[in-house]
């Protein structure tokens, strides 16, 4: 049967009108291609078939899609159905292919409805099938065993997306359930079951009951798990109940995306980011060798998957260790590189230190005369975003006397000291260097006017006394030397007393 159309077969949704069907496939080797089948209480029904080949075919408005019952060995490939209670159904239905058919948009006649539903069934290979934004469950299994699900994908979907319910010996690769509210993969009551490299991301909604990635529950025993990933699940990404389940190989993962901020405020543009999981490299951008780009206009990096624990054994997970290194334009940023825990999804933010330091000298005043023995020039310093790693003075003579040790800190104070500075106005300059390299100096004009000290004292007395003694001038000039001799005498001990009591006072 090929390009044909079937509408309003059985659509009521009465009792007498029930066991209609838009197509009733009741032979075997058969070809049903390209037909499209609407408003029918069933689109096509296989009943005790065999060998048939259903293909290309759309179902849409139907109570059911497809639906075999007691059939085994047919192929359905590339088979649409929308807005269906039940996409596919197998039924005491075995050795069945079922390859790239979609379900889309559920349609509610119940409380729930599903994309692939098989009871019963055995021996079953689903491979490359789609269900997306449909209600409840997206491929369930009960009372089924030893079949084959591969390469299958849910997404968008309101309830759980791969369940089994007292199944046992199926094997599930490389299927993918992806943004659906329940949980990715579902084992209640299921016991042999293999499942590998499967992927289970940011499934599960409000946390009525649990919700994992991974979920084994009520005698789910005997199970194994090989190289599956979960990753930014709601509450878990995996969760066990059962016995004697082995997870080795499995990763349990979550999303980090790393973002660049100025200290001085704005997003950095441009900052190179690498992440390792325990010494191995799993993003690199282009400033570290790699092919990864670095942050964005916003400074952000994409969101990049994790591992954040690995299972070695049974159910025992061992954490790895996430570094991340962040650099840009040579500027210091704080904790960097630093290890990163990954029990959850997360954005890591690193600061850049683009301000330069501020440094003041608050002491001396600027052009006030200083006449101590001894000159401090102090002040304060703040590095913005990073410690200070030199404060330095242009004039040799003073010495940094406080703080002590490099690094300085963020904010403090400083002196420097000097000796013995005779009379004179200079310029000192004092420089700050953080540790991004940033530098920033502070001026000050200082005027030295010291007192005469006693040495200049006691030489001055002893010249006027020399001059005395060498002169042997009449008897008038010496009057007006003694005289002179007295007034010099008197002003020495004046600037002697002045001296003293100043020393006292200081």
């Amino acid at each position: 049967m090929n390009n044909s159309e079937l509408h309003y077969c059985g659509y009521e949704n009465s009792t007498s009108n029930r066991n209609h069907y838009g197509l009733w496939i009741n032979t075997d080797n058969t070809i049903i291609e390209n037909n499209t089948l609407t408003n029918n209480y069933v689109g096509t029904i296989i009943w005790y078939s065999h060998n048939n080949t259903i293909r290309n075919n759309t179902a849409t408005d139907n109570h059911e899609g497809f639906w075999l019952e007691g059939s085994s060995n047919n192929t359905l490939t590339g088979n649409n159905a929308t807005n269906a209670w039940y996409g596919f159904t197998l039924s005491y239905s075995s050795y069945n292919n079922l390859t790239g058919n979609t379900v889309t948009n559920p349609y509610m006649w119940g409380t729930g409805c599903f994309g692939f539903y098989m009871q019963y069934g055995t021996y079953n290979n689903l491979t490359g099938n789609t269900v997306t934004n449909h209600t409840y469950l997206a491929f369930y299994l009960i009372y089924s065993h030893y079949n084959n699900l591969t390469g299958n994908n849910a997404t968008n979907n309101d309830y759980d997306n791969f369940n089994l319910y007292d199944s046992w010996y199926n094997t599930l690769t490389g299927n993918t359930a992806t943004n659906n509210t329940g949980e990715g993969f579902f084992l209640v009551n299921s016991s042999y079951n293999t499942l590998t490299s499967n992927i289970a991301t940011n499934n599960g909604g409000p946390p009525i009951y649990i919700k994992a990635g991974f979920h084994l529950m009520s005698y789910s025993d005997h199970n194994t798990l090989s190289g599956n990933t979960a990753i930014n699940n709601t509450q878990y990404n995996f969760v066990y109940d059962g016995l004697n389940n082995n997870l080795a190989g499995s990763v349990s993962a979550n999303f980090l995306r790393v973002k660049a901020l100025a200290f001085g405020g704005g997003a950095v543009q441009g900052a190179q980011v690498k992440v390792q999981v325990d010494g191995n490299t799993i993003y690199d951008s282009i400033g570290f060798g790699g092919s990864n780009p670095p942050t964005d206009q916003n400074g952000l990096t994409e969101w990049i998957v994790v591992p954040y624990k690995t299972y070695v054994s049974g159910t025992t997970a061992v954490e790895n260790i996430t570094n991340v290194t962040v650099s840009y334009g040579g500027l210091y940023i704080d904790n960097n590189p630093r290890i990163v825990n990954m029990s959850t999804s997360h954005t890591e933010t690193f600061i850049v230190d683009n301000v330069p330091p501020t440094v003041t000298i608050t002491t001396p005043s600027n052009d006030t005369q200083v006449n101590t023995g001894v000159i401090y020039i102090n002040g304060t310093f703040n590095g913005t975003g990073s410690q200070i790693l030199s404060i330095s003075i242009n004039d040799p003579r003073f010495t940094l006397v406080e703080p002590s040790s490099s690094p300085y800190g963020i904010t403090g104070t400083y002196s420097f000291k000097a000796s013995n500075i005779e009379s004179s106005e200079f310029d000192v300059q004092v420089k700050v260097r953080d540790q991004s390299g940033l530098e920033t100096t502070a001026t000050r004009h200082v005027i030295v006017e010291q007192p005469l000290s006693l040495t200049d004292i006691l030489k001055s007395l002893t010249a006027i006394l020399l001059l005395l003694t060498s002169n042997s001038q009449s008897g008038f000039s010496l009057l007006i030397y003694v005289a002179a001799g007295v007034a010099a005498c008197a002003g020495v001990a004046a600037g002697v007393l002045f001296y003293y009591f100043r020393l006292r006072r200081v």
